[in-house]
């Protein structure tokens, strides 16, 4: 394997007024970022600590924008998956142009935006044009409280639906799905202060992240809070499709559902509280609570008679299974994140 070529440059310190260290900046970097005497720099100190170096006019002139030109024959869906993409990357001004006139199609984008995004306006319409503005939020939404949030609310989906399923109730399904939708707005906005954070030490640091390693860890956390929502909308859709009679496979499934959404919230308390031995304890149960699962879903297929019920059995099981294992995977990561440092150069 070649050893990776580093480009880096070595100063040496200097003193100046008696106490002051002083270095210099190398003069090809200065010349390519077009720097002459009195242009100001910022200079970020990052958790791991290291210093970043950056040319305050480039911060004055971030406004990216990227513009969305629209087909004749798109449907709003897939162009919401184009906006999500580049919403994601970190434009700032996000243009949707179409070819032709939207008609109702401008209206049911900006409802789907509206539905999926947080921090989107629309600053600007023409007939052929929606010009949105992505409002930077790190600031007055902090990574940990939206992770919090985002958090909160798939956690009591899963009680809820896990309770839908006890009571046999079927009403509570269409509601504790409906605030997936809320659980994935999270989602796209730590995502995209994530990217953002990954080539840009201002905002890593207003993240109070360490380094660019940890970004990958927290996209991971989210990722595992996401999927975990889903499981416990799908729980929801299944409890309003059972039919109305107790059983006691049913009634271990509630059992363990609870027990699933505990190891959740642990996990995210292990998040929140940077506890290591916490994360650590739910990795182990974790791995308890996943062979009473499968053993469960062995029995279902020996005892349950009914196949339409057996079948809806084993989804409760891999869906109670999965958001278990999902906490698990958001212990692994305050685990590694407790335990990281910053990579060292080599040469």
């Amino acid at each position: 394997m070649p050893n990776l070529k580093i480009d880096y440059t070595i100063r040496r310190l200097q003193k100046t007024g008696g106490s002051t260290l002083i270095v210099s900046l190398p003069k090809d970097w200065t010349e390519k970022m077009q720097l002459r005497k009195f242009d100001e720099i910022i200079i970020v100190a990052t958790g791991d600590g290291v210093l970043h170096i950056i040319p305050k006019n480039l911060t004055e002139n971030n406004n990216s924008s990227f513009t969305l030109a629209v087909r004749g024959n798109e449907s709003a869906e897939n162009i919401l998956r184009d906006y999500i993409a580049a919403y994601l990357v970190g434009y700032n001004t996000i243009r949707i142009r179409f070819k032709e006139e939207p008609r109702g199609l401008a209206h049911e984008i900006r409802q789907l935006i509206r539905r999926w995004l947080i921090g989107v306006e629309v600053v600007e319409e023409t007939r052929y044009e929606i010009v949105t503005q992505c409002l930077p939020m790190h600031n007055s939404l902090p990574l940990m409280k939206a992770i919090e949030r985002m958090g909160s609310i798939a956690s009591n989906m899963q009680r809820e639906a896990v309770s839908a399923l006890e009571e046999m109730d079927r009403s509570m399904a269409p509601e504790i799905q409906q605030r997936d939708d809320e659980v994935d707005r999270f989602y796209h906005f730590i995502v995209r202060q994530l990217n953002l954070a990954v080539s840009n030490p201002l905002i890593l640091n207003s993240l109070g992240l360490k380094n660019t390693q940890d970004c990958l860890g927290f996209m991971l956390i989210t990722k595992s809070i996401e999927r975990a929502a889903d499981h416990a909308s799908a729980i929801a859709g299944i409890a309003a499709s059972l039919p109305s009679q107790r059983s006691a496979v049913l009634d271990r499934i509630v059992y363990l559902g609870y027990v699933a959404n505990s190891l959740f919230n642990k996990s995210l308390d292990a998040l929140m509280q940077n506890n290591k031995d916490g994360a650590k304890q739910v990795i182990a149960e974790t791995q308890e609570v996943t062979g009473i699962v499968n053993q469960l879903y062995l029995k279902v297929l020996e005892k349950t008679k009914s196949p339409t019920l057996a079948t809806s059995y084993r989804l409760l099981l891999e869906n109670v299974r999965r958001i278990a294992e999902y906490s698990s995977d958001i212990a692994e990561v305050v685990v590694n994140i407790a335990l990281s440092k910053p990579l060292a150069l080599t040469t």
